[in-house]
């Protein structure tokens, strides 16, 4: 698997981070490619996020034939940690990503011959395995608050009408969603660069 994965591929990679509800279509997806970073919200619930200049809208068919093709023609991997993201563009998307993805959890486990410490359980989540990298989150982003603040700010744009009007507590609420996202994208690409690269 890791030998699939040269480090050129790996900082060439298009990276992507789902948020949304289980069950659901998902809502918001980050995307990092080299030193690129956009976000996308895929309901039009959420376009008017869109006017402070930090995220656009695009359908999630539209965006993902986008990423797949663009995988494709530059021979780029699309990385993402599970096969949730996987799952989801064929649940709500029908868009096999499968033939140019890669699950970074799959590639993190490598990294126990020298990067698990022995007094930790095996990681389950993308937060484990960055927690064994030291890389860590902003106390004020928090840890599975993803959801809830997504909720909170698609009630309150149903309440207010457009994104403008809501509170500005709402609004602090969808910028650490951002943040949040950015820094799952962010990580996932420095946990893949450290399994591939091990200590050099």
């Amino acid at each position: 698997m890791i030998s699939e994965l040269p480090s050129q591929s790996i900082d060439r990679a298009i990276y992507i981070d789902f948020e949304g509800f289980t069950d659901r279509s998902p809502d918001l997806l980050g995307i990092l490619c080299e030193e690129n970073f956009k976000q996308v919200v895929l309901k039009r619930l959420l376009v008017s996020t869109s006017s402070s200049g930090s995220t656009s809208f695009q359908p999630i068919q539209s965006i993902l034939r986008e990423l797949k093709r663009r995988a494709e023609s530059e021979n780029r991997k699309i990385i993402a940690y599970s096969e949730h993201e996987a799952n989801m563009a064929r649940r709500y998307a029908q868009i096999d990503l499968l033939p140019v993805y890669k699950n970074a959890r799959i590639i993190a486990e490598s990294m126990s011959r020298h990067e698990f410490r022995r007094d930790h359980s095996a990681p389950q989540t993308l937060k484990d395995h960055l927690a064994l990298i030291d890389f860590e989150y902003p106390p004020q982003i928090g840890v599975g608050q993803a959801t809830n603040r997504l909720r909170i700010v698609q009630e309150s744009i149903r309440q207010y009408g457009n994104y403008d009007r809501c509170p500005e507590s709402v609004k602090r609420e969808w910028r650490n969603l951002l943040e949040y996202n950015h820094l799952d994208c962010t990580g996932m690409k420095y946990l893949v660069q450290k399994a591939v690269r091990g200590n050099s």
